[in-house]
C-alpha cells in the first residue's frame, strides 16, 4: 500500500513485491566521488515479472511478511512460499 492505495505492478497487474532500496546516483557527485551522499529510492520488485516501481520517498506500507511461491529471477527455477532465497542458485531480492 502506498498511501492508502493498493500497488499494482504497471507490466503485469501482480500485487506481490519485494522490497529493496536503490541509490540515485547523479553525475557531479560521481565526478567527486561522493556517491554516498546521494538520496535513496525505494524499489519494489514484482514478485511475478520482475518489474520495479519506483517511490522517491519512504511511503510503503507493507502489509504482511509472508511470501507466495514465486519464480526466480536469477535461474528460473521455483521458490515455495516463505523464503526469500532460491533453492537451486542462491538467488535472493534481499540486500
Amino acid at each position: 500500500m502506498v498511501r492508502g492505495k493498493e500497488v499494482v505492478c504497471g507490466h503485469c497487474g501482480g500485487t506481490r513485491f519485494i522490497e529493496r532500496e536503490a541509490q540515485l546516483n547523479t553525475a557531479l557527485m560521481t565526478f567527486f566521488d561522493l556517491d554516498w551522499l546521494n538520496a535513496s529510492a525505494q524499489v519494489l520488485v514484482c514478485v511475478a515479472c520482475g518489474h520495479l516501481e519506483w517511490f522517491l520517498h519512504r511511503t510503503v506500507q507493507p502489509e504482511d511478511d509472508t511470501r507466495e511461491p514465486a519464480e526466480c529471477l536469477g535461474c528460473g527455477g521455483h521458490i515455495p512460499a516463505g523464503p526469500d532465497k532460491c533453492p537451486h542458485c542462491g538467488w535472493t531480492y534481499r540486500e
